[in-house]
């Protein structure tokens, strides 16, 4: 491989010395036609020959000059081209992966919200009427989502005492934890005033463990395993 592209740089450059031997030559023909003796005329031939070498060599410089910038101006170029190309796919990739995580994180919230209601209505339908259930879990679903209950309407619960209450409310915040256990303590307050109204937040919060395995609600770990 090397060998002939010493063969190829010997016969070009050969070629272009021969070339300029030849253009010396006729100078130095044309020197000695005008008259000038062969010291003269060899001098000529010399100079002729040296110039003609000087004039390629510049002419070659300058050709891979002006070829390396119009390569490298084409390089640059096509690469100008390839980068929005990139970072298009890039960012759409990114904006795929953000889209499909936010989703995920959706749905798990979509599921945790539908199981708390759940155990909501399951936990609370023989003691409570159709009407109060469709209002309890409506309130669940906005303590789960930390909003403000807009005229809140007490709920009359039968047949369940103040225990059951502290039982449910550990359970759906250690469900999710939302909010800390004043907060929670308030809400039931709130909701459940007929059973908790001798009951103030802080003994409320002080017994939402009380006798675990007591009572109708017991505590539950997990109520997704229910």
């Amino acid at each position: 491989m090397h060998s002939g592209k010493h063969f190829d740089w010997i016969i070009k450059y050969v070629s272009v010395f021969v070339v300029c031997v030849m253009i010396g030559a006729i100078g130095r023909l044309s020197v000695i036609q005008l008259g000038f003796d062969e010291f003269t005329a060899n001098i000529s031939f010399v100079v002729v020959t040296s110039l003609m070498v000087i004039v390629f060599a510049v002419v070659r410089t300058l050709l891979e000059a002006v070829f390396f910038g119009i390569g490298k101006l084409l390089y640059l170029s096509k690469k100008n081209m390839k980068a929005p190309e990139t970072k298009s796919k890039l960012g759409s990739d990114i904006d795929k992966i953000k889209a499909e995580q936010e989703k995920i994180i959706k749905d798990k919230v979509q599921e945790q919200k539908e199981s708390l209601i759940a155990y909501t209505k399951k936990t609370f339908a023989p003691y409570i009427s159709k009407e109060d259930l469709i209002l309890l879990c409506s309130y669940i679903e906005k303590y789960f989502q930390k909003e403000q209950i807009s005229k809140l309407h007490p709920i009359p619960v039968d047949g369940l005492a103040p225990l059951d209450i502290y039982h449910f409310g550990w359970n759906i915040w250690n469900f999710k934890k939302v909010s800390n256990q004043t907060e929670l303590a308030l809400f039931l307050k709130s909701v459940f005033q007929d059973v908790l109204k001798d009951a103030e937040v802080e003994t409320i919060k002080r017994h939402l463990k009380d006798d675990e395995s007591k009572g109708i609600i017991k505590i539950e770990k997990d109520i997704l395993a229910e």
